[in-house]
């Protein structure tokens, strides 16, 4: 009788002990790794997602403010799937060419050529293209906006994924791919989603199963493409 008490008095502590050596493992003795950004984020070299109709083109990479400058642009009937913010970073960048529409904070609104959009930081939004023109966003001088290298890689890993398999889309496997990139993707689903703080939450409790589900942070097939480049096998 005391042994089957000693084991329902168990049964509680196993998830916390699995949780804590999970995440000490994961974090700690056996950790994920990025490539090397500088030879991953080749000038001129590109991603994108079938899914979202949305391309990125790498203009620069800067190591010292780990930034990349890149070129944004959405085809027509393209966009962001859902509203999502960021926590530590914002977005700033002109519309070089088509009409952008927008959702910001629940309004919709449309940015013409030559318009400029600044999403500060915790302001939900997204992106898309209900035109027959493509909508291509840059910087000012055409140089790319910036965006934080860890953000951008991490949408590259996962656009490969949702393309790759469209069961990568649906919740349970997304959590598990959003669970090992979670240092790297600071976004955050504002429609369709539970709260900020339970994303947080399953993110790090995901993250041991995710590793023992051999879920890696960084696929080399997904790497940037210069143009007229092979995909890698």
């Amino acid at each position: 009788m005391k042994r089957f008490k000693l084991i329902l008095l168990f049964i509680p502590v196993l998830p916390i002990i699995y949780l804590g050596t999970g995440l000490i493992l994961h974090n700690y003795t056996y950790p994920t790794h990025t490539p090397d950004f500088r030879e991953y984020f080749r000038d001129s070299s590109r991603f994108a997602s079938k899914w979202e109709k949305i391309s990125f083109t790498i203009l620069s990479f800067n190591l010292e403010k780990a930034t990349v400058r890149v070129n944004m642009e959405i085809a027509p009937g393209g966009g962001q799937i859902t509203s999502h913010e960021h926590d530590y970073f914002t977005e700033h960048f002109v519309v070089q060419k088509g009409t952008l529409g927008a959702t910001i904070n629940g309004a919709n609104q449309n940015f013409s050529k030559g318009q400029s959009v600044n999403i500060k930081a915790g302001v939900s939004h997204k992106f898309f293209n209900n035109t027959d023109s493509i909508v291509v966003l840059s910087s000012a001088d055409n140089k790319g906006f910036e965006l934080p290298v860890n953000y951008v890689y991490a949408l590259s890993q996962l656009y490969g994924h949702w393309d790759a398999d469209i069961t990568n889309r649906v919740a349970l496997k997304l959590y598990l791919h959003l669970a090992i990139l979670d240092k790297q993707f600071d976004c955050w689903s504002t429609e369709k989603a539970p709260s900020k703080k339970i994303q947080k939450i399953l993110r790090i409790c995901m993250a041991p199963t995710a590793r023992l589900l051999k879920y890696e942070i960084y696929d080399y097939h997904f790497t940037p493409l210069l143009p007229g480049e092979a995909p890698m096998d």
